[in-house]
């Protein structure tokens, strides 16, 4: 038989669920956090203080909000697919590597998080 194939067990569906949704939620918060200013209350004045302008940070976070999004709903279903270890594997990894490269791009304020 080979173990590969075989469907997960329930313990470890769970854990691989409570893992995947961990890094999704702190991930998420943390693209929000950055994308909106939370130093002090902001004018509404053309050109804004400093601090308080968001330079296109909200639609990168957008972006990647959805991004990130997409890779958890496709490590989700493949705990209910029976699906080889190694897919599995490499969905959790583009979940955590997404998840950084997301903070990155968001905080640099560039869609790729390449800096200026």
């Amino acid at each position: 038989m080979n173990t590969a194939t075989v469907a997960p067990s329930k313990a470890s569906r769970i854990t691989w669920a409570v893992i995947a949704t961990t890094v999704t939620g702190i991930s998420i918060y943390l693209l929000w956090w950055l994308a909106i200013p939370r130093t002090h209350a902001c004018e509404g004045i053309i050109p804004p203080p400093p601090g308080c302008t968001s330079t296109n940070r909200f639609g990168i976070a957008a972006i990647w909000t959805a991004i990130i999004v997409a890779a958890y709903l496709g490590m989700l279903a493949s705990l209910a697919a029976r699906v080889r270890v190694w897919v599995r594997l490499l969905l959790g990894a583009l979940l955590v590597g997404s998840a950084v490269w997301a903070y990155y791009s968001t905080l640099n304020a560039t869609p790729l998080g390449l800096g200026t």
